[in-house]
């Protein structure tokens, strides 16, 4: 529920190819520094709105259209 839109996501996975061979739920140690950020933001244009869409970021920087999801387990 309201996954898309507001401001794209800071993802735990370095930046990197995707592999060749079919995972599920992978985790990329990648190489450097950069990170993964996906999803739309409230300046993306319609392409970019979907949770498959991701960009290399640099975790030192802040923008206002990048954010993270709060999650809470249940008790």
């Amino acid at each position: 529920f309201d996954l898309h839109g507001n401001v794209r996501e800071w993802c735990a996975d370095r930046a990197g190819a995707y592999p060749r061979d079919d995972v599920t739920d992978p985790a990329w140690p990648g190489e450097g520094d950069l990170r993964i950020v996906r999803g739309g933001a409230w300046i993306s244009g319609a392409p970019d709105c979907r949770s498959a869409a991701r960009a290399a970021m640099d975790p030192e920087l802040s923008a206002a259209h990048v954010g993270f999801r709060v999650v809470c387990a249940p008790a």
